[in-house]
């Protein structure tokens, strides 16, 4: 991971929990979690109706998420008073610039991963509330949905899917059974500061605490920021109001908190206040950095946010692009691997086809031995130890007595490698034929 300090670039490697996993039964889990979002629930299969809903300024565009009513209908069905706005437009504040326009950059990729897991993907830009600054609107965006769908995922527009691969089954809770509480409703993560309205999950059908935390959270209006200088809206703080004022059984029973690298990674920062938080709390803030392989990054308070996810998009492309001459070369490499694998193999096999005389003779093919000229003192020397040797055996003819040792030889090389290849994963100890268990 690069930090980047003025113009340094420093790599560190940020300490991570030992399991990004959430702390509850996920549905991935239960067995019964598809690349469609089917998930087991008692004797029949059902599938999850998932929908991932964002929203950027600077678009007029409107997506009806469900099927009987429209956004309106469903804020005013909450208990939600909006004042609607055409062409997406919404109170502004010094930051409303950097969220224009942002779907076009991050939507494609959303739409992208709900297709390949079977999700719905919205743009909701088209019902946000002019009263208010844009962020807002979510509160809206995900009312409009939560009856058509079992959950909805809210991401804002500064965040980029960085893992297609990864489906959101392992965030939710499994199905509730005799034995086992339904769990959490509303999931969202943490970071140094506390928790954060940029992702979160909200059960859809049938969830009447859903609809009330959410009228809840919109009927906080002395939280709104409409100052023009203001780099913040009032929504996380909310936000933050209501999970520390919450009654901890109902914090307890409905509201889960997810660890930060499981779905809401951030890209480093540096300012007083990101240093003076990572001083505090090093653990919490390293474990939240992204890092490749991550489910999304979050470009949570960073200025120039296209920019930066323009050049997040060309250094991914160039690591790529190095990558691949690497890939091919691996990739023969292995081939060339696997092909002399397959000829000793082979050779292997022949090799224990073979009678103990045919494999002397290919030894002795294989490996001539080369001449030696002796002098005649040499030749007479050895002439007498073969004669002695002759006569300590009992006599007989030299080239015979050759002979069958090399067949002992012959026979005993085949039994030892049959002993080594029945042996395999035993640790050897020195001896022939000898190991220790």
């Amino acid at each position: 991971m690069a930090l980047r300090v003025g113009h340094a670039m420093w790599r560190v490697a940020p300490r991570r929990p030992g399991d990004c996993a959430v702390p509850w039964a996920t549905a991935a889990a239960a067995g019964g979690a598809s690349s469609g979002g089917a998930v087991a629930t008692g004797a029949a299969s059902h599938k999850l109706r998932i929908a991932l809903v964002s929203m950027s300024t600077g678009r007029a565009r409107q997506q009806q998420l469900g099927p009987a009513s429209s956004g309106t209908d469903s804020a005013a069905a909450g208990g939600i008073t909006s004042a609607s706005a055409a062409g997406g437009a919404a109170a502004v504040n010094s930051r409303a610039a950097e969220f224009s326009d942002l779907l076009d950059l991050t939507g494609p990729v959303f739409a992208e991963y709900a297709a390949i897991h079977g999700y719905t993907y919205a743009d909701a830009s088209g019902l946000m509330d002019a009263s208010r600054p844009a962020s807002w609107s979510k509160i809206l965006a995900v009312l409009s949905a939560l009856d058509a769908y079992d959950w909805v995922m809210w991401v804002d527009a500064d965040i980029l899917i960085t893992n297609t691969s990864l489906p959101l089954e392992r965030l939710l809770p499994a199905a509730a059974g005799a034995d086992k509480p339904a769990g959490p409703d509303f999931i969202l993560t943490t970071d140094a500061a506390g928790v954060n309205a940029g992702v979160w999950l909200m059960r859809g059908r049938d969830c009447a605490w859903c609809r009330a935390f959410l009228a809840r959270w919109w009927s906080l209006s002395s939280f709104i920021r409409t100052d023009v200088s203001s780099g913040k809206s009032g929504d996380n703080d909310a936000l933050k109001h209501m999970i520390a004022t919450m009654d901890p059984d109902e914090l307890a029973a409905h509201v889960g908190l997810a660890p930060q690298c499981a779905c809401n990674s951030y890209l480093w920062r540096s300012s007083p206040r990101t240093w003076g938080r990572w001083l505090a709390r090093p653990y919490t803030m390293q474990g939240g950095l992204w890092q490749p392989g991550d489910f999304l990054l979050h470009l949570a308070g960073i200025n120039a946010k296209k920019a930066y996810l323009r050049r997040f998009f060309d250094q991914q492309l160039q690591q790529l692009q190095q990558l691949q001459p690497r890939d091919e070369q691996a990739l023969a490499l292995l081939l060339q691997q696997v092909q002399e694998q397959e000829q000793e193999q082979e050779q292997e096999q022949e090799r224990e086809q073979m009678e103990p005389e045919e494999l002397a003779a290919a030894a002795l093919a294989r490996e001539p031995r080369p001449l030696r000229l002796m002098s005649g003192q040499q030749a007479a020397t050895g002439g007498a130890v073969n004669t002695a040797r002759g006569a300590v055996l009992g006599g007989g003819d030299t080239r015979m007595q050759q002979q069958q040792q090399q067949l002992w030889n012959a026979r005993r090389l085949q039994e030892g490698r049959r002993y080594l290849r029945a042996s395999r994963g035993r640790r050897w100890a020195w001896g022939w034929g000898s190991h220790a268990r």
